[in-house]
């Protein structure tokens, strides 16, 4: 009897070590993939915070770099424990995703504001710098004599080609006002070669330098983040009359740097954005007043014109824009009267391109292409907007 209680007694306690035994190799086993799991998340927060480093060497702000480390922060703090590893991966790369949209809107604003498409906010301001080159080449049949018939000429005909190269060094400066208005000026510092060769082979080259014209200009933002309408912009400027006036040198070596007529710009622009395109339009008119000149009361003509394009983001910092403008200029009047051949219709192929140097700095790059007779050959230059306040 002893015997088999013995028996019986060693029997019930090897079930139990062996019930022991299998439970805490079951927590082990248990424990071990809990702690696998921690780790393969571990792995995909180390990997998403290295993108995140990446993404915050491409965003200009430490506003935005915060931004993006406090999301990956939320989504674990937030993060159900119950939940696996690979759908914590997903809603942080959701909210990243969320983020990046932001930040390439922001970086369109950055561009649109460069541009002049969009004012700038409340107490900022940005100062422009840049340089222009534009060359233009005519050519001109001259007769020195008299017409018996429309195709029977008495004299010399002579053909000449002047070609006049501008280079424009401008300083502009635009503060954004209360109410969505922004006040703006600018002025260019002009250097003139003019070069005329005739048929004979002569020569004659022209030299000047000088300020041009002052512009001012004050904006209004029309409409603004709206889900269904445009970002719009309607502007006025007045340029002065600054520069030489062509009209008070005799001297046929002075070629002016001015217009020598004051004149009122107004203009509309809308803008709207379709990441990873902006979408911008516009029309604009030009009221040139009349003067007394040496020659009489002259009165140059109206321009109306108008334009659209379209700007493509690469990334945050860069991006490509492709336009065209064209407008057309009425006749000159002199005394009242007409003026002969002094119509114009202008239009320009306007190609660019914009990189973020940093918060405060960036640089634009534009070309300009002639596609008429009386549009500038080309036309191309660079600007430093240089940022304040934001």
């Amino acid at each position: 009897m002893i015997k088999k209680l013995t028996v019986f007694i060693s029997i019930i306690v090897i079930n139990i070590f062996s019930t022991n035994a299998f439970s805490l190799n079951a927590i082990e086993q248990q424990f071990q993939v809990f702690q696998d799991a921690i780790l393969h998340r571990d792995g995909i927060i180390k990997t998403l915070i290295k993108r995140i480093e990446l993404l915050e060497g491409e965003v200009e702000t430490i506003k935005n770099q915060d931004k993006i480390k406090q999301i990956v922060e939320q989504s674990l703090q937030n993060q159900p424990p119950d939940k696996t590893p690979e759908a914590a991966t997903k809603n942080i790369e959701d909210n990243i995703s969320k983020t990046e949209h932001t930040l390439a809107e922001k970086a369109f604003e950055r561009q649109l504001l460069e541009r002049g498409n969009l004012v700038l906010p409340l107490n900022t301001s940005v100062m422009d710098f840049g340089i222009t080159t534009i060359n233009a080449a005519t050519d001109n049949i001259i007769i020195d004599g008299f017409a018996i018939f429309p195709v029977v000429v008495v004299g010399d005909i002579v053909s000449e080609r002047v070609r006049r190269d501008t280079t424009q060094l401008s300083l502009g400066w635009r503060k954004g006002l209360p109410y969505d208005l922004q006040f703006e000026t600018s002025v260019a510092w002009n250097y003139l070669n003019i070069s005329r060769v005739k048929a004979d082979t002569d020569e004659e080259n022209f030299y000047d330098t000088g300020a041009g014209d002052l512009t001012l200009g004050l904006s209004y933002q029309w409409t603004n983040d709206h889900e269904w309408l445009p970002d719009s912009l309607i502007a006025a400027r007045w340029k002065t009359t600054t520069g030489q006036d062509p009209y008070k040198y005799s001297d046929p070596e002075n070629h002016s740097t001015g217009s020598g007529f004051n004149a009122v710009n107004i203009f509309y622009t809308a803008v709207t954005v379709d990441d990873p395109l902006a979408y911008y339009g516009g029309f604009s008119y030009t009221y040139n007043f009349d003067d007394q000149k040496s020659i009489g009361r002259i009165k140059p003509g109206n321009t109306i014109g108008f334009s659209l394009g379209t700007s493509i983001a690469l990334n945050f910092k860069s991006s490509w824009s492709f336009g065209f403008s064209q407008s057309w200029t009425k006749k000159t009047r002199l005394n009242g009267q007409d003026l002969s051949g002094t119509n114009l219709t202008t239009a320009t192929l306007n190609l660019g391109f914009n990189y973020a140097l940093n918060n405060k700095l960036s640089l634009n790059t534009s070309l300009g292409i002639g596609l008429t007779e009386d549009s500038p050959d080309f036309q191309f230059g660079f600007n430093v907007p240089m940022r304040f306040g934001f």
